[in-house]
């Protein structure tokens, strides 16, 4: 399977959001991987997150092992926050009404 999008941190403190056309097949499907991918980008911007992606994505390049403690926590916090952006979905319904459904 092909990932969809994904928010990447960039050096100047953006977060530049990629997200595979192809890979939807409506307008619907597309907006809900937008406000998916946005939610995930505005998370950067929270208190220590970007740190801890880039230690995470060290970690998985192994260019840089997390501590057992450190990597179980990084797994617990991804998965809140991926939790947060499915809640957040239903805001696609408000930008392509068809996205509500």
């Amino acid at each position: 399977m092909h990932r969809q999008a994904g928010p990447v941190p960039c050096a100047d403190g953006g977060v530049l959001v990629v997200i595979n056309v192809d890979q939807h097949p409506n307008e619907a499907t597309f907006a809900i991987t937008v406000v998916h991918e946005l939610v995930h980008a505005m998370q950067t911007s929270r208190k220590d997150v970007r740190e801890r992606l880039i230690a995470g994505l060290r970690h998985d390049l192994g260019v840089e092992r997390l501590s057992r403690r450190a990597s179980r926590e990084h797994d617990r916090l991804l998965e809140a926050e991926e939790r947060e952006a499915y809640g957040r979905e239903y805001l696609a319904g408000r930008v392509v009404p068809s996205a509500a459904a």
